[in-house]
This record gives structure tokens, sequence and C-alpha cells, in this order.
């Protein structure tokens, strides 16, 4: 009596999902959802500073270039997803302990583009300020670099979340087959956050 009425109120995947590829599916589905509001969120802000951009009465001239730990840290992103497509392909294969490293790796190195962009917020703000000092219109290059870094910095936060979740989980409690889901959908998350920070990073390029 209780399995017909799990079945029939929708309680519990694998009354609902016949099998792990539909669980799968239909996860990866909910993620796609999601990653495009996130991408209409990134999107909506560029084109935002390049509508102040384009006004070119309030935007200040000589602006000092990127910082060059700017591409330090988006080679160490790039290459965490590498790391990260490397944990999706080891879980499938039940590889645990390629797995184990593979998220290991990426938590530092998404670790690591936090600690360079901090440098690279540092370094620009302070070449920025002194402009700031001289014209007020600089404010809204400062704005805007801020904004567009300060809010991708947010994402891969919380990107790292459920990563050292699963860091913990594969490293303490035990390796798990079922697990290759959540690192699947938490990889579709990270690779949307490196195609969107390449995206930022030539807007930046232009702008400035």
């Amino acid at each position: 009596m209780r399995s017909s009425s799990e079945s029939a109120s929708g309680h519990g995947d694998r009354l609902v999902y016949q099998s792990e590829r539909e669980r799968l599916a239909a996860g990866s589905f909910g993620m796609l959802l999601f990653l495009a509001s996130v991408v209409m969120l990134f999107g909506a802000t560029i084109l935002g500073l390049l509508a102040i951009r384009l006004d070119a009465s309030t935007w200040p001239e000589n602006l000092p270039g990127l910082p060059t730990v700017v591409w330090t840290s988006t080679f160490i992103l790039c290459l965490s997803s590498v790391t990260m497509q490397w944990a999706v392909v080891a879980s499938r294969n039940g590889r645990s302990v390629s797995t184990r490293w593979a998220i290991g790796l990426t938590v530092l190195l998404g670790l690591g583009f936090l600690y360079f962009q901090t440098l690279a917020w540092i370094e620009w703000n302070d070449a920025i300020r002194i402009m700031v000092d001289e014209a007020q219109a600089a404010q809204l290059a400062l704005t805007g670099f801020h904004v567009l870094t300060a809010v991708h910095a947010a994402h891969v936060i919380g990107g790292l979340i459920p990563l050292a979740v699963i860091a913990w989980a594969v490293f303490f409690i035990g390796w798990r087959s079922d697990r290759s889901r959540g690192i699947h959908y938490t990889a579709m998350y990270w690779h949307c956050l490196d195609a969107i920070w390449i995206a930022l990073v030539i807007t930046l390029v232009v702008i400035l």
C-alpha cells in the first residue's frame, strides 16, 4: 500500500524513474534550466556595462590594462575544468582513486583561482584608484570591473561548496557509484563558470 501511494505522489526517484540513465537525464535537464538563469544574469550584467561603455562621454580614457595575474587565474580555471571532466569520466567508470585525485585537484585549483583573482582585484584597484581621485568617471570602470569579477567569484564559491561536500564524501565516507550523478551535475556548473569567465575576460579586454 505504501509503495503504491509513493508512486502516485511521485516520491522517490526509484519509483519515478526506471533507470539510472533516466535519473541522470532528469537531473541534467534541471541543471540546464538553472544554468540558463546564471547565463542570463551574467549576460544582462555584460550588456549593462557595454551600454555604459558606448557612452564615451562618461567613460574614462587611458585605463590601465588587466593585471597580468588575470591570465594566470584564467589558466587555472580552465585547467580546473579539465580535472573536473576527469572526475566525471573516472566516476562513470568506477575508478575511485582517480575520482578522488580529480576532485581534490579541482577543489585546489578553484581555491587557487580565487587567490589569484584577489591579487588581481588588489592590483587593478590600486591602479585605478589614482584615476578615480583625478576623474570621477573612472569610478564607472572600477565598479564595472568589481561587479563582473565579484559576481563570478561568488558563483565560484558556490560551486566549491558542493565540490567540497563531494570531496569529503569520496575521501572520508567512501566511494559509491551513485555519487557520479552529483559529480556530473557539479561538472556542468563548473564548465559553465569557465565559459562565462572567458566571456567576462574578453569583455573587459574590449572595453578597457
